[in-house]
């Protein structure tokens, strides 16, 4: 029995020319879109963001944990999301098919959605045209001749190189592992995936009623399990920590952790954050404080090798001046006093040092040591103003 051939593909053929036009247009958009995909790259800094998948478990799971936190949902994972009020929320669809199903939803929403086609098709087009809170994402599409004709389509990989906001690649036949890249371009430092079942041989493959599993052939030992692997790697070596807060599921490489738990662990570490921020402004206040005493041409000496030295070293270098010296009683990268005092003596600037130190409660102690150590006329010293003791009138 002879095997049917399919038609040789022919370079004037029709639907050839549709290929390059569609390419046209999809560059079109990526181009319009990429300002936004760029601003938003470090967004999340050290921060938490949690994916969603649409296995049925996300129904055994309280989306209210949420509120506050930095979410990406997949496909109809904003459903979960309904009556909660995330700190930040973004949509991601790269199934053409899935597109189709929620865009009457995604339409109105005020959330942006990304799109990433993994079969670029006429259909997709009109609907990331006609839509501005649509995103388009860039992806490399292939023309390739099937027995239908000439169609456009991306190829998938387990090897991800992480390129956002140059190109999003798919992997593991999964917008799940879109959303992954998605979070790193963002800055997550934390990236906890949800309702990421990868078990379809349940009576419900989605937590959604309704939706049904699109492709019979997935298997996730076979297209999924590898790219789990390679992204959880990758991501080690850059200090982002990838886990599974999914309840139950295939997925059996990936550090596990309780919804409840991840979401501790998201409020802990932006707490951390905050507080690093507020330190670093003091600091900041504290370093601006102290430069402002330091009169223009006087060789300046900074006593401290700390976090104030540095700020204040920094201010000093927009004017224009290098610190003569930096002293510290624990050496290291600054001089002992005793080291300071010997350079003083054989090799003395030609105006008297500024000392600049970080209070007034230490000033006496500071130049006690200094003197001891053999410097002499430590009189011109720039300190901050001490706070008054608790309770004080």
């Amino acid at each position: 029995m002879n095997t049917p051939i399919s038609p040789a593909p022919r370079l004037d053929d029709p639907t050839l020319a549709d290929c390059v036009e569609m390419l046209a247009r999809y560059q079109r958009l990526v181009d319009r879109d990429r300002p936004a995909l760029v601003a938003l790259g470090g967004c999340c800094r050290d921060e938490t963001v949690f994916c969603l998948g649409n296995g049925p478990s996300l129904a055994r799971q309280d989306p209210r944990l949420l509120t506050g936190s930095n979410v990406i949902a997949t496909n109809h994972g904003h459903r979960f999301l309904r009556g909660v009020a995330p700190r930040r929320h973004w949509n991601l669809v790269t199934d053409t098919v899935r597109l189709s199903e929620v865009a009457p939803e995604l339409e109105v929403s005020r959330q942006p959605t990304f799109h990433a086609p993994y079969r670029l098709t006429a259909e997709w087009l009109e609907l990331a045209e006609r839509h501005p809170m649509f995103h388009v994402l860039p992806t490399t599409q292939y023309v390739r001749w099937t027995p239908a004709g000439w169609e456009l389509a991306a190829r998938d990989t387990p090897l991800c190189a992480f390129r956002l906001p140059d190109e999003l690649e798919h992997c593991g036949f999964s917008v799940i592992f879109a959303a992954i890249e998605l979070a790193v371009h963002f800055g997550a430092r934390t990236i906890v995936l949800l309702g990421v079942d990868m078990d379809y041989g349940g009576p419900q493959s989605h937590f959604a009623p309704g939706v049904v599993h699109l492709n019979a052939h997935y298997n996730y030992d076979t297209h999924a399990r590898s790219a789990f692997v390679h992204f959880r790697r990758v991501l080690e070596t850059r200090g982002i920590r990838l886990l599974n807060a999914t309840d139950g599921g295939r997925v059996d490489t990936l550090e596990r952790i309780s919804l409840a738990d991840a979401v501790t662990l998201s409020e802990l570490r932006a707490a951390k954050a905050n507080i690093l921020k507020n330190t670093h402004e003091l600091t900041m206040w504290r370093a601006q404080a102290l430069v402002a005493q330091v009169p223009a041409g006087r060789p300046v000496v900074l006593w401290g090798a700390n976090s104030l030295s540095v700020a204040v070293g920094d201010l000093l270098a927009e004017r224009g001046v290098k610190p003569y010296a930096v002293v510290d009683r624990c050496a290291g990268e600054a001089e002992t006093p005793a080291a300071f005092a010997s350079r003083l003596a054989t090799e003395p600037p030609s105006l008297p040092p500024f000392y600049v130190v970080c209070s007034r409660t230490a000033r006496d102690a500071i130049i006690a040591d200094l003197t001891q150590a053999g410097v002499n006329g430590v009189e011109n010293v720039a300190v901050l103003p001490d706070f008054p003791p608790l309770g004080a009138a």
